[in-house]
């Protein structure tokens, strides 16, 4: 009985089908199939395509902010050196510590000697 119902379920299917004027034949049903299939594939790599562009984008602009930082501090080194440069060249006495001078410029003690032995 089932079976019978089944089958005249399909009869009345395919009768339906038959008598539309705008159905086409069964090939016309895969075939939409087949270009609905295409169409998500290349809808799906289009959108890895677009994932992939934008991770070479991030990836890029990283890459370049640390060009940008290491240039930086290239820079202030190069400052820095020729700064120290400049001053080595303008004669000033190399400081250690608390900024007290390195040579000659202790006065402690002096006279004290001087003024017992004489």
């Amino acid at each position: 009985m089932d079976d019978y119902t089944a089958l005249l379920g399909q009869t009345a299917h395919t009768y339906k089908l038959l008598s539309n004027p705008q159905w086409t034949g069964a090939g016309d049903v895969g075939y939409q199939t087949l270009s609905r299939a295409r169409t998500d594939q290349k809808d799906v790599r289009a959108l890895a395509a677009a994932r992939e562009a934008e991770e070479a984008a991030r990836l890029e602009a990283i890459r370049r902010e640390e060009e940008a930082q290491r240039l930086a501090q290239e820079e202030r080194e190069r400052k820095e050196e020729a700064s120290r440069a400049r001053e080595a060249a303008a004669g000033k006495p190399a400081v250690r510590g608390k900024g007290v001078p390195t040579r000659g410029a202790s006065t402690r003690g002096r006279g004290q000697f001087e003024q017992y032995h004489l």
